[in-house]
C-alpha cells in the first residue's frame, strides 16, 4: 500500500480500498494514461505490476523471472 500511495499522482485518492490474495485494488480512480504510464514505472521498479481494472487500477507483486 505505501508503494502505491507513493506512486500515484498528486490529488489521486481512491474511494475504496480492497486487499485479498496478495493483489490491492484501488476503487474509484480514474487515471488518464499519460498518469497511468510514470505510475507502472515507479511501481515496476518497487516491484510491482500496476494495471487499469474496472474503476481503479490493479496493484500486485510482479512476477520472479
Amino acid at each position: 500500500m505505501a508503494a502505491a500511495g507513493a506512486a500515484l499522482p498528486p490529488g489521486a485518492q481512491p474511494t475504496a480500498i480492497e486487499y485479498n490474495n496478495g493483489e490491492l485494488r484501488l476503487r474509484g480512480l480514474d487515471l488518464p494514461d499519460d498518469a497511468l504510464e510514470p505510475l507502472r514505472g515507479r511501481l515496476g521498479a518497487a516491484g510491482y505490476q500496476a494495471r487499469s481494472q474496472d474503476d481503479g487500477l490493479l496493484v500486485r507483486v510482479e512476477a520472479a523471472r
